[in-house]
């Protein structure tokens, strides 16, 4: 019996080779556009998944508010934090914290020197806490001691081969360090990736910072005891970390709130965060790729239940006669379900086809390696979606087609267009909803993204190169700029520890007529940063070599802050007075404002601009800053390395582009656009392959209705027109379900940035338009050949 059903379902798919090719193909780039989309969402959510406690360890970030700036989210926090959790906290079983910087180190062994991206100081618990084993080493005392350093199993291999490494001498940006463990290599999926640790203890100046309740720059971990209401302890911790620290900050509005984050919540829910060494991925992103791929295969399913409903009129007679010579209406229900499987199966192997031909494309794009897991887990996947759209596609035509009456069939009845021809057409109306709300939410996205790419940042930020000084001393900061100038022939150059899209201090200054401390980001600087990255003095003069107090008195302040300082205009600004607690020095620096800049951004777009203030402090000089000449940029960045080598010799050369650092920020919008912009053509194409079934059919049905027309002298425009007017209207009812859907959904995504673009009316219009003219050539091709035909050959029976 079952080889007898599939011998018929097999010869249906020949016979109908228009139907079969429709649906195989829809189903195909469905799937695989499903495959594709399940398994970039599936890596992201395997972050930190490795950890067989990870639902007792966590990070502690921080609201951050102030009057000045605003409120943000950090999980860079103040160090007694850790210490506050350890001590006064019974629930709280071990506490590791890293310094707030994950950045390029020049590590020498004997006579060479490497580059290593993935180094930081910490403390030695982290490993243990993030379940990270100690290959080499007492596992039980990890950098306990100053300058002491743990290697990953990788860099022990790539530097010492099979040797073990553990007290071998190796110097990190020119301090000795002994190497004490080798650990293994942090998992793929962890949010952090560490290729070495150096105690904490090394900074000799930590000493003095570790007890700080107010200096944020340390990331903090925690691992809870069994049965801990974390709910709890992170109440009570509030209500600690503010008895500390109210007193410390009641004269500026500052406020610091701790929050606890699961270490598997890090990656996909740390995008609104600032500063953060994570490997983030974006929630929102993930979110809305899970909504495209549910559009993507409803629109397969409900391709083939229109078309399955829509074919049923010429299977009548098929199934009035074996219901007469004696088939089971369950006999007939089994027939029509394994037909959908059939066709599942099918486009599941065209699926798997294309997902396997797309999948290195999406790994070089998403930066992951993505492959088809051959693993029963799959396999039981892969088969229970199998079975679920088999049911879903042909649940409702096998009903349908099984309950045919053989009297009315036989007697020639024909399908009215009642409850069934109201379904497809819902169905139609419903796919294009679906693919309205793909078109124009890609278009969103795609405008917003320009918007991050192409604003006006308050200064130019093309072709800027900045050169990272390590090893400069504070004596050949001039000598080193001038040698540069003059070798490239640049006019513009500065030193500074302050970059726009790249680091950057926190900090505040205080004002002295309220004693007031307010927050702002901080940016030292040289006499030349203004006119190199081309920012505009709104008010006062820039720092200037004819006024020697400039370097120990003079500040230049951004517009916002000027506002929010309370200072009043940028006119009105100058000469107010502003301090600052020193940080080389145990010391205030006293000066005034003698300048107002143009408000320009310093961080991501989806950040409002805050307080800042510029002034000049040489000893924390980190960068050169150039803006080349784009004709001859590899050449200049040539010579540039030439002077360092002669004038720093022994350092690398390390050095990276503004513009490059603000597109990093960008990248998880990018890869959204570019991947709903893809999903979204691919789903248009499949429904208008289902209404080009759907329409065969329909013309199908009305061709004596069109030839009696034509006989009658009817036109070909009215024919046109006859034929397609209840498709546009079906696109027009769509259009109108779907404008206040993606309205309030795009609003919710874009509330999520502090400059975004405005959705107007042209956007939904241009999708409709787009639509319609696709709906136009979909419709036409089969109702202009329907007009044209002779009608005396459609007659000729009647």
């Amino acid at each position: 019996m079952l080889k007898n059903y599939l011998l018929i379902a097999f010869r249906n798919m020949l016979k109908y080779k228009s139907f079969s090719a429709i649906n195989i193909l829809g189903m195909g780039i469905s799937l695989a556009s499903f495959i594709l989309i399940s398994l970039y969402i599936y890596d992201e959510y395997q972050y930190d998944r490795y950890h067989p406690e990870g639902d007792k360890v966590f990070r502690v970030y921080s609201r951050i508010s102030s009057p000045e700036a605003g409120e943000r989210f950090s999980p860079m926090v103040q160090p007694m934090l850790a210490t506050a959790l350890h001590e006064e906290f019974p629930e709280v079983e071990q506490t590791a914290r890293i310094l707030g910087t994950i950045s390029e180190k020049q590590v020498q062994l004997e006579d060479q020197l490497f580059s290593e991206k993935r180094g930081a100081h910490g403390e030695g618990e982290l490993f243990s806490m993030m379940d990270i084993p100690i290959l080499e080493g007492d596992p039980n005392r990890v950098l306990e001691k100053p300058h002491a350093v743990a290697i990953s199993k990788t860099m022990a291999n790539r530097y010492f081969g099979n040797k073990n490494p553990v007290g071998e001498a190796i110097k990190i940006d020119g301090t000795d360090h002994e190497i004490t463990h080798v650990f293994q290599d942090f998992p793929t999926h962890s949010h952090l990736q560490l290729d070495f640790l150096i105690s904490l203890q090394s900074l000799a100046w930590m000493k003095d910072r570790i007890t700080s309740w107010q200096w944020h720059q340390l990331y903090t971990y925690f691992k809870v005891r069994e049965g801990t209401d974390v709910s709890g302890l992170e109440s009570k911790f509030q209500a600690y970390v503010d008895q500390e620290t109210a007193p410390l900050n009641s004269d500026s509005g500052f406020r610091s709130v701790p929050f606890f984050q699961n270490l598997t919540d890090i990656h996909l829910e740390s995008s609104h965060f600032q500063y953060d060494l994570a490997v983030v991925g974006n929630k929102d992103t993930v979110l809305i790729l899970i909504v495209a791929a549910s559009m993507i295969l409803l629109i397969a399913c409900f391709n083939f239940i229109n078309l399955s409903t829509a074919r049923a009129v010429k299977r009548m007679k098929e199934v009035g006669v074996r219901k007469v010579i004696g088939a089971q209406k369950s006999h007939l229900k089994i027939q029509f379900l394994l037909e959908s499987f059939a066709f599942t199966l099918c486009g599941l192997m065209l699926a798997l086809l294309l997902a396997k031909l797309s999948l290195p494309y999406l790994s070089d794009f998403t930066g992951k390696t993505l492959s088809l897991p051959l693993t029963l887990t799959s396999l039981a996947i892969a088969f229970g979606t199998f079975i679920f759209l088999g049911l879903m596609a042909g649940a409702y035509p096998a009903f349908l087609l099984s309950g045919f009456k053989p009297t009315a069939i036989i007697s020639a009845a024909k399908d009215s267009q009642g409850r069934h021809g109201t379904f497809r057409k819902a169905m139609v109306v419903f796919q294009f909803v679906l693919s309205f709300f793909l078109i124009i939410g890609a278009w969103i996205v795609v405008e917003q993204n320009n918007l991050l790419k192409g604003k006006d940042l308050g200064f130019d930020k093309d072709t800027l190169l900045s050169v990272y000084g390590r090893g400069v001393q504070v004596s050949q900061l001039e000598s080193i700029k001038a040698s540069v100038l003059e070798k490239t022939g640049l006019d513009k150059a500065t030193w500074s520890y302050g970059i726009p899209g790249d680091i950057f201090a926190q900090d505040g200054v205080i004002n002295p007529e309220t004693g007031e401390r307010l927050s702002t980001i901080m940016f030292l600087v040289d006499h030349d940063y203004i006119r190199t990255f081309e920012m505009e003095l709104l008010a006062g003069r820039d720092f200037s070599r004819d006024f020697g107090t400039d370097l120990s008195k003079a500040f230049i302040i951004n517009e916002t802050a000027a506002r929010n300082f309370g200072f009043g205009t940028p006119e009105e600004a100058l000469g107010k007075r502003l301090d600052w607690d020193m940080w080389t020095a145990d010391s205030l620096k006293q000066g005034e404002v003698i300048g107002v800049v143009k408000d320009f951004h310093t961080n991501s777009l989806k950040e409002s601009i805050i307080p800042l203030v510029m002034h000049m402090q040489p000893e924390i000089f980190y960068t050169l800053s150039l803006r080349l000449d784009h004709r001859r940029a590899q050449a200049q960045i040539n010579q540039i390395e030439e002077v360092f080598a002669a004038q720093v010799p022994g350092q690398l050369f390390s050095y990276s582009f503004v513009d490059e650092n603000f597109d990093k920020m960008y990248r998880s919008e990018q890869n959204l656009s570019t991947l709903l912009n893809i999903f979204a053509t691919l789903t248009v194409f499949v429904a208008c392959m289902g209404l080009f079934g759907l329409v065969e059919y329909h013309v199908h049905q009305r061709a004596k209705e069109i030839s009696i027309r034509k006989v009658f002298g009817a036109r070909l425009d009215s024919l046109l027109v006859t034929l397609t007017k209840q498709y546009f209207l079906m696109v027009l009812l769509a259009f109108l379900i779907a404008v206040p859907l993606i309205w309030y959904s795009a609003q919710s995504w874009l509330d999520n940035f502090a400059y975004r673009i405005e959705v107007t009316p042209q956007l939904f219009l241009k999708a409709a338009m787009l639509v319609g003219i696709i709906t136009v050539l979909t419709v036409s091709i089969q109702s202009f050949r329907a007009a044209m035909g002779n009608p005396a050959k459609v007659l000729k029976g009647e």
